[in-house]
């Protein structure tokens, strides 16, 4: 019986021993998170490791301001970016009509219509674009019209107008347009011509009449100063490389409010930062954002080149 009862003490002991044990390490792991905790509350003395912090998507400590998003992706967005301003100030050094954004066969060359030229720089003027000099029209097939470069710079920009639409706003050109439909009754083809003569007796009843059966718009030499000014104000405020800084602020920003959104809302994440979906979530969400602000601001670019076109061309009454 004696030995029974010391037995039995000495397993109350035991027992006491690791509940108490247990108790400690219990207690001692709820004072560690709540010392970390209390650190997170500060982010600048923050000492976790950004790779397995579950509250890094709201951490605004330095270690941890670019993410959850990897330094490569940001890296990458970057490169991307800078890439399109660099070429907007040097387009001839980087091949940009051989390579980047037209092929040589698009290319027909450069404008050699002194009148013209001449024209288009006085509507440089007109627009408030005072360094026409520097401007070289160049003849393309398809492509354009189209403004390539920066006011600033002392490097050439470049304007692109299609030929067609040069062809169509001169009063001299012979236009010789023909229709080829398909008789289903004597199974052939037969052409019948829609206008051939000088484009200066094109009337409006022409213009339709190329409208609908060739798609075409038919331009007149109002319309072409119209567009040509509207490319030279897009020049004249420098709207491509407003685009690229528009993008790339908007992506930051928008991932800074997300992770605001993070911290205030106490959102946590697990399997912590590791996770693929948590990342390509928070790259989405701010890629979202980004792209509804780069759209409404390009098209508040478009607005404003074409006021400055109309209002500098008298097209419109001044307000």
């Amino acid at each position: 019986m004696e030995l029974f009862k010391h037995r039995h003490e000495k397993y109350n002991i035991v027992n006491k021993y690791k509940y108490s044990s247990r108790m400690n390490k219990d207690v001692n792991e709820k004072l560690e998170e709540e010392k970390m905790e209390e650190s997170h509350t500060n982010d600048k003395d923050c000492f976790r490791d950004c790779n397995t912090c579950p509250d890094v998507g709201g951490c605004f400590n330095k270690r941890a301001i670019l993410q959850p998003i990897n330094k490569w992706v940001w890296t990458i967005l970057g490169i991307t970016l800078t890439f399109p301003i660099i070429i907007l100030i040097f387009p001839k050094q980087f091949n940009l009509f051989d390579r980047l954004y037209l092929s040589k066969q698009d290319i027909i060359g450069e404008l050699e219509d002194e009148e013209r030229i001449q024209h288009f720089k006085d509507i440089c003027e007109r627009i408030g674009f005072k360094e026409s000099e520097k401007i070289k029209f160049m003849i393309t097939k398809d492509n354009g019209p189209t403004a390539i470069g920066i006011s600033f710079t002392k490097q050439h920009i470049y304007v692109l107008i299609p030929e067609n639409i040069l062809n169509v706003t001169n009063d001299n050109y012979f236009l010789h347009l023909t229709n080829t439909t398909y008789d289903e009754e004597d199974q052939i083809e037969k052409k019948s011509v829609v206008f051939s003569d000088y484009v200066e007796n094109l009337t409006e009843d022409d213009r339709l009449k190329i409208l609908e059966d060739f798609g075409f718009i038919a331009l007149t030499k109002q319309e072409l100063d119209y567009i040509i000014g509207h490319e030279i104000a897009h020049l004249l405020k420098n709207h491509g490389l407003q685009t690229s800084l528009v993008i790339l602020l908007s992506f930051f920003s928008s991932h800074i409010c997300t992770k605001y959104y993070y911290k205030i809302n106490k959102i946590r994440f697990l399997p912590l930062r590791h996770s693929t979906f948590y990342k390509i979530g928070h790259i989405l969400t701010t890629a979202s954002i980004t792209t509804l602000i780069s759209f409404c601001y390009s098209w508040f670019e478009e607005m404003q080149a074409d006021l400055i076109s109309a209002k500098r061309l008298n097209l419109i009454e001044p307000s």
